[in-house]
């Protein structure tokens, strides 16, 4: 099973007087990743190198390194090497690099981006993903009950919620409890009770 970070980690690692500032990002898509990517060359627009790997979709894993200057394969094949090792997915590592003066050479470059990415990963909040579907429901409030009772039988996760003429739920329902889910739904319309899926994500386990 994939894991994901949570939220945003960061750390910094010095060698022989480089800097490395690692910045470890949750993403889901390349829009994501091309964000996240701007807005660190922005922060840091006079850093020698901005190193990155990235891997994202559960499904079919894409994934893709990017050395920035160093020499090939030296940082973000480290970077990614990092990355699958800790089964981790929909993440960017980004490895910021000030020059100290004294070359690493290629064995000390790679071992310098692989403990800057493995720092970094040790700071982030770390769960395991699963499937969902996500699902509004909308009831009545004399259905609540009805309501509670599904959400413990097929262990939904609840994300949101409004009260106002009616009740409504924002809610993730694991890929394995879904259809059967959906069916006993559509059995209780009559009750009021409309529901809404999404399509599937995935989502850290509770």
């Amino acid at each position: 099973m994939y894991k994901s970070i949570l939220q945003t980690c960061q750390s910094t690692f010095t060698v022989r007087g480089s800097r490395f500032l690692t910045y470890g990002y949750p993403v889901r898509t390349e829009d994501e990743i091309s964000e996240a990517l701007e807005k660190c060359k922005e922060i840091y627009p006079d850093a020698t190198h901005h190193c990155y790997a990235w891997r994202i979709n559960p499904e079919q894993p894409a994934e893709y390194a990017n050395d920035d200057g160093e020499p090939s394969g030296t940082a973000g094949q480290p970077i990614l090497n990092e990355i699958k090792s800790n089964d981790l997915i929909n993440i960017l590592i980004i490895v910021v690099r000030y020059f100290g003066g004294s070359k690493l050479g290629k064995p000390g470059l790679i071992d310098a981006y692989r403990t800057a990415s493995r720092d970094c990963i040790a700071e982030a909040r770390i769960k395991e993903i699963r499937p969902v579907y996500p699902l509004s429901i909308t009831f009545p409030y004399s259905e609540q009950k009805q309501i509670d009772q599904l959400q413990h039988k097929y262990g939904l996760t609840k994300t949101s919620e409004s009260y106002q003429a009616e009740v409504i739920w924002e809610l993730n329902c694991p890929q394995d409890h879904y259809p059967n889910l959906i069916s006993e739904l559509e059995h209780l319309q009559y009750r009021g009770i409309v529901h809404k899926s999404g399509d599937k994500r995935y989502e850290p386990v509770p």
